[in-house]
């Protein structure tokens, strides 16, 4: 019987994995502008459709559709209850498709460096321009489940908010290579066969693959918390300063702007990283190839072909 290798913790397979992700990024440095593209264009879309929300509300308030809130049992200042439900909807929607567009983006341009290639920001968000329907539909069939689980869990008590919670990291496990498949593949994938593709990729490669990178996220969980420990050191003692120099308030505005630009590039680091990450997985799962970026003894300790759970069967 063959000797069995060592196993790697969760944290040190993360740590590794998150080492291996940033030496790709610094060889192409110019993948971490498409988080930021991602996060730009949220915040954009969030202004514009919280304008229209607040603008139908102001018409609301003038009577003009007392009609419908009168229909749902609202006051004449309300918003009706389906314009709110709409509105989430679009919100859910529209965050859905920008975080899957520029994190395949970010996939893409991964996966051609992988391959030998030199991505760009317009070579990766050109591959997957070319992805743009697929994706539409695969985000609109995540919105749509999403939604739908987020507003059963409102709805649950505690037992039941914890079967929907377990039901939706299933789903999200069985769609963990999804968008790799629906951007690297040749032809236009349907989102059920993305998903049915990414459960058959994970019954292949089944091992750690989901919990490695799921590593990378404990890494960056620590990180952030010490992060949030520094501020709020930082924090108490300026708010000290404050009262011991009686000093204006506005001392305490620099702070304030370190934290929140500290927070985004938080954030965006661990989306590419993330991403890379997942690319480095999906490249490994479907060429049996470690990325030479990528430690090909931890990849093969931490994908090892094992029978996936019981709920993939």
């Amino acid at each position: 019987m063959a000797p069995s290798q060592p196993k790697t913790s969760k944290f040190r397979a993360g740590w590794e994995l998150a080492k291996s992700a940033w030496r790709v990024l610094k060889l192409d440095k110019e993948l971490s502008l498409l988080p930021l593209l991602s996060a730009a264009l949220g915040v954009l879309t969030l202004v514009v459709i919280g304008g229209l929300y607040f603008a139908v509300g102001g018409i609301q308030t003038q009577g003009s559709i007392t009609d419908s809130s009168a229909s749902f049992g609202m006051s004449g200042g309300d918003v009706p209850g389906w314009v709110n439900l709409l509105f989430g909807m679009v919100v859910y929607f529209s965050m859905t498709v920008i975080a899957n567009f520029f994190g395949g983006a970010v996939i893409y341009g991964a996966v051609e460096r992988f391959r030998g290639g030199d991505p760009t920001v317009k070579s990766s968000l050109a591959g997957v321009r070319r992805k743009f329907r697929p994706l539409l539909l695969f985000s609109l069939m995540m919105a749509t489940i999403g939604f739908a689980l987020q507003a059963l869990e409102q709805r649950l008590p505690l037992a039941g908010k914890i079967a929907v919670w377990l039901v939706g990291a299933a789903w999200n496990i069985a769609n963990f290579f999804a968008i790799p498949i629906i951007v690297m593949s040749d032809e236009d994938v349907h989102p059920f066969d993305a998903t049915r593709g990414s459960v058959g990729m994970i019954k292949k490669v089944w091992g750690e693959s989901v919990v490695a990178s799921a590593g990378v996220g404990i890494v960056f969980l620590l990180g952030f918390i010490v992060y949030l420990v520094t501020i709020g050191l930082v924090g108490a003692v300026s708010g000290a300063l404050i009262s011991v120099l009686h000093v204006s308030g506005w001392f305490m505005l620099p702070v304030a702007i370190l934290a929140v630009l500290g927070f985004a590039v938080f954030m965006l680091l661990f989306a590419t990283l993330d991403s890379i990450v997942r690319a480095a997985l999906y490249h490994y799962a479907t060429t049996g190839k470690a990325p030479e970026q990528f430690n090909q003894e931890l990849l093969r300790s931490t994908i090892t072909p094992k029978k996936a759970r019981k709920i993939f069967n």
